[in-house]
């Protein structure tokens, strides 16, 4: 089986997702250090690293890496806007949480993470 640049990419980040959800925090952070190597310009590494920063409780950090580093790189990508969202809602910045997943919300493509909108009620319900 022949897999190519992008694939090796995809499979990487879905691992590196994988491992977050199962909380196999230092495999993450491995994988998106590995994925930062094959796609320097993707935010997704970025991405992994925030969310292994949310899990250790440290979301101001995870905030940072979000604005710094992933914004800059791909400023329209809906993921990292989800979990920028999830990072300023575990600080307490519901509105600004809020704003960023209604407009988010508003311009709903199919590639828009389905997170959303639960995420928003449960902001709303607070």
């Amino acid at each position: 089986m022949d897999i190519d640049n992008q694939q090796m990419a995809e499979m990487l980040a879905e691992l590196g997702f994988m491992a977050v959800n199962h909380y196999y925090l230092p495999d993450a952070l491995a994988i998106a250090e590995g994925l930062q190597i094959v796609r320097p310009k993707s935010a997704v590494p970025w991405v992994i690293k925030a969310l292994v920063d949310m899990s250790r409780g440290k979301s101001e950090q995870a905030l940072t890496l979000l604005r710094e580093e992933a914004l800059p790189l791909e400023p329209d990508n809906e993921s990292v806007k989800v979990v920028l969202a999830l990072a300023l809602q575990k600080m307490g910045h519901n509105r600004e949480s809020e704003a960023l997943l209604a407009e988010l919300e508003a311009h709903t493509t199919a590639t828009t993470p389905s997170i959303v909108g639960p995420l928003l009620q449960t902001l709303r319900s607070q």
